[in-house]
């Protein structure tokens, strides 16, 4: 009840309850109320991990996510390099899906058909994943640097029996997702996890409320949560430091109830330590001190040692109530004694002494009153205050607690079930789009007239956005791939057999630069070439198979002109080649 104007806010909630009582209190005061529901999760928004790689270092972190999140807590540590090379299988599939898939298949039930398509056959033949794989070699610009083909090759090396063990490794890690329901959570995004932070498209005020349902009596999906959360973390800190100058613009706050249920990131106690500098906090809630032992083993004192302030609300655990002894210290008592002897020469005496003794003993902190609470706050004494009562806070009746309506959420469900690709922006949220696509972010603005606007149906809108994301990357895609290629090396000699003159592949073909009527400025390089004149994709797909196959540069030099015809450039590439396996 005190969020609402303050923070966004990401809130575990087992069961459900506090969506069902608050959600309606916070969006009528504003707030953006999305929700990943394990409970029910056909009343779930989606959740899309391949919404969020922007490069391929973040697809290596999605991977590392995935498994952190997937092995259980405490496992026995088996042999690394079964979990390496899963990760090398893993790697090659999610390559392929985020490079090579159309939008709207990026997502884990297309990874789940690629896994299905690996296998080891006894009679070695390709399986339907190899030839996927082998197709994209020889038809991609990369070739075999391709990061799919690559990863998949160096996995593929491997003996036949190793091979299926890893197939059959990473299968049964993703086995949890072949379920319809799971598949439909994670099959898009509805929740734009930057918005966060940075406020509904950007603008930089409205905030945002996620409640993460969970149940408390399965733990079988919780890993779809701890894979949220620690993708939330990396995108919040990839907003604040690369585009928000270090500070997010709205503060965020995680409230982690059932906090030992949850899998969360393994350097989240570094992530405590340095979130607050960007704006982000968090709120732990535990049961007991045992929990966080059991979770951080040796390392569990920097959790509350992180923590600015700690309220004790009461509990049974012995060593939480020492914790909480020590921590409140110690206080200092005067000691009064006297003493008497009787008989005939009888005395008596009396003894005045200054002791310290602990403020609360363990004991007294066990039967601390149910109505009180222990307050610690850095820099200050401890406090010990009543509960505040929910009743009397002036928010209350808006809750369902109260004298408000239950909150009912109703997924984001677009078109036919799918997500609108669209949303009506202020100029404000617009330049804020547009200052994201200049920095390289997938956004995909488009002009349409308003009347054609208005004759979109909604799978019209649809086709239209993703044809232009499909576009888009195939551009970015060109680009990175003719950078592989500018970048070549120039200096490759030529090849010679002892006692003889160099062979000649071919002959020049085609006239020199001047005579061709180009010029070309500074030195005659492929790279120059390749900056100053124009080739078509097939072109430089022929070029970039000539420079894999180590063709000399000057006979490279001798048949790449814009004139040069892609059918005599194979030639003389496969004469080249004939010559070379005639020399070995």
């Amino acid at each position: 009840m005190q969020m609402p104007h303050n923070c966004s806010f990401i809130c575990t909630d087992p069961k459900g309850e506090i969506l069902r009582s608050c959600g309606e209190m916070l969006r009528n005061n504003g707030y953006s109320v999305k929700v990943i529901n394990l409970l029910e999760m056909e009343k779930s928004d989606c959740y899309n991990p391949f919404s969020y790689i922007r490069e391929e270092t973040d697809v290596v972190k999605l991977i590392t996510n995935l498994i952190s999140n997937t092995t259980p807590k405490g496992a026995t540590p088996s042999d690394p390099f079964w979990e390496k090379a899963e990760g090398l299988f893993l790697q090659a599939i999610f390559y392929y899906v985020w490079l090579e898939e159309p939008p709207a298949r990026r997502n884990f039930e297309t990874v789940l058909q690629l896994l299905g398509e690996a296998e080891v056959t006894e009679q070695n033949k390709p399986s339907r994943l190899d030839v996927r794989m082998k197709f994209l070699e020889e038809t991609s610009k990369l070739g075999s640097a391709h990061p799919a083909v690559k990863q998949y090759n160096k996995c593929m090396r491997g003996a036949g029996d190793t091979v299926r063990s890893i197939i059959i490794s990473a299968n049964s890690r993703l086995a949890f997702l072949e379920n319809k329901q799971v598949l439909r959570l994670l099959s898009r995004d509805d929740l734009d996890l930057a918005e966060l932070g940075i406020g509904v498209n950007g603008d930089g005020e409205t905030k945002t409320a996620l409640f993460c349902v969970i149940p408390d009596s399965d733990k079988s999906y919780n890993f779809i949560i701890g894979m949220l959360y620690t993708q939330i973390f990396q995108e919040l800190y990839y907003q604040a430091d690369f585009n928000c100058g270090g500070r997010l613009p709205i503060h965020v706050t995680f409230m982690l109830d059932e906090f030992a249920n949850v899998a969360l990131p393994d350097d989240y106690c570094s992530l405590l330590s340095t979130m607050r500098s960007r704006e982000i906090s968090s709120i732990i809630i535990i049961q007991n001190f045992a929990q966080l032992k059991a979770l951080f083993k040796d390392t569990w004192e920097t959790i509350p040692g992180n923590c600015d302030t700690f309220i004790y609300l009461g509990g049974n655990e012995q060593s939480t109530h020492k914790y909480v002894s020590e921590l409140l210290g110690k206080g200092t008592i005067d000691k009064k004694s006297s003493g008497e002897t009787k008989g005939r020469q009888g005395s008596s005496s009396r003894n005045y002494d200054v002791l310290g003794r602990e403020l609360f003993t363990a004991d007294e902190v066990r039967k601390l009153d149910n109505k009180k609470c222990i307050i610690f706050i850095r820099g200050f004494d401890p406090i010990m205050d009543s509960k505040f009562i929910p009743f009397g806070h002036p928010a209350f009746d808006q809750t369902a607690d109260g004298k408000g309506k239950p909150y009912v959420h109703v997924p984001n469900s677009g078109g036919g079930g799918q997500a609108l690709p669209f949303q009506l922006l202020t100029p404000k949220a617009l330049s804020y789009y547009e200052e994201l696509k200049k920095k390289g972010e997938n956004v995909y603005i488009d002009k349409i007239d308003y009347k054609d606007f208005e004759l979109l149906t909604d799978a019209g809108m649809q086709k239209r956005f993703i044809s232009m994301e499909e576009q888009e990357q195939k551009e970015q895609l060109n680009r990175e791939q003719d950078n592989e290629l500018m970048y070549a090396q120039e200096d490759v000699p030529e090849p010679e057999t002892a006692g003889t003159k160099p062979k000649q592949a071919a002959k020049e073909p085609v006239p020199e630069p001047e005579a061709a009527g180009r010029r070309l400025e500074g030195e005659d390089t492929i790279m120059n070439r390749m900056a100053q004149w124009k080739y078509s994709k097939e072109q430089k797909n022929e070029l970039h198979k000539m420079i894999a196959l180590g063709m000399p540069t000057k006979t490279i030099l001798a048949v790449f002109y814009p004139e040069t015809d892609v059918i005599k450039m194979r030639e003389i590439r496969k004469t080249f080649q004939t010559v070379r396996h005639s020399e070995n």
